[in-house]
């Protein structure tokens, strides 16, 4: 199966790289910087000259506060891009991949959000997601819209990797105790998206790890398995005062798909890979 993959340099798009040859996908992958979502033509052109039988969306806009201000260029990421995707999916009959977030939802709930919830973002990072989402849905025969939450893998935006660099010379670290989500490996998330792919209906899907916890429960746990002696100090979100609003609870329920390895799992996986334990 012949891949374009766009936004090569992110911790999901890595995994399709390092795994193509399990997935059978002969991937030819762009950075933003050799092709860039947001110029229709440019993209025309390039999939005029390879004619995928998949494009795989990994670009984005994930600068969750930055957006507040400069929102433009997020919806111009988010969801002019996807618009961009959708529509030459129908002229060049390609299915489109597309990924998008809890931080679609408004946090509310009481249970994991459903993918027949309907989505209330609370933050214009959740609202470009959401519009690049509908331009799929809406312009596009033959796609799929993954949602996930808490992505972690190689490259230096990953969670555990920044609590790292913020724990260092320091004898506490302050993680916020009231966000609630999946963690979810980006390895586990290309895989399943795969399967997806390969098996499932086109429409919408919720791709997570099983179980949920908080950021600062996520936190205690990687310092305990790397056994960094700090002191995790549970602080609430409004202490943090960021410009963007996060929904407290953005768990994603899986179903119609099985959720078949849970975050503490994979959470340990990448933890022994990427730091040679």
């Amino acid at each position: 199966m012949k891949a374009i993959l766009l936004g090569s340099n992110g911790q999901l798009a890595k995994e399709f790289v390092n795994n193509s040859s399990n997935f059978n996908l002969e991937l030819i992958s762009f950075s933003k910087d050799k092709l860039d979502i947001t110029n229709f033509f440019e993209l025309k052109e390039a999939i005029k000259r390879y004619m995928p039988d998949v494009v795989l969306n990994c670009a984005a806009y994930n600068y969750v506060d930055k957006a507040e201000s400069d929102w433009q260029a997020a919806y111009r990421v988010n969801a002019l891009g996807p618009r961009n995707l959708a529509v030459l999916s129908n002229e060049f009959n390609y299915t489109l991949v597309h990924f998008s977030s809890d931080y679609v939802f408004d946090g509310t709930s009481s249970k994991p959000y459903l993918i027949y919830d309907e989505p209330n973002p609370i933050s214009i990072y959740g609202r470009s997601k959401l519009s690049g989402e509908r331009e799929v849905s809406s312009l596009c025969s033959k796609y799929y819209i993954i949602r996930t939450s808490w992505v972690f893998g190689d490259g230096p935006n990953s969670f555990p990797k920044k609590l790292i660099e913020w724990s260092k010379g320091k004898d506490n670290l302050k993680v916020v105790c009231d966000q609630f989500s999946s963690p979810t490996s980006a390895r586990y998330l290309a895989s399943k998206t795969m399967f997806v792919v390969g098996n499932m209906p086109y429409g919408t899907y919720h791709i997570t790890n099983s179980g949920y916890c908080s950021r600062f429960e996520w936190a205690k746990f990687i310092f305990n398995f790397l056994k960094i002696d700090i002191e995790i100090v549970p602080v609430s979100s409004d202490e943090f005062m960021a410009p963007a609003k996060r929904p407290l609870f953005s768990v994603l329920d899986n179903f119609p798909l099985s959720s078949d390895e849970d975050w503490k799992d994979s959470t340990i996986n990448y933890l022994s890979t990427s730091f040679q334990l």
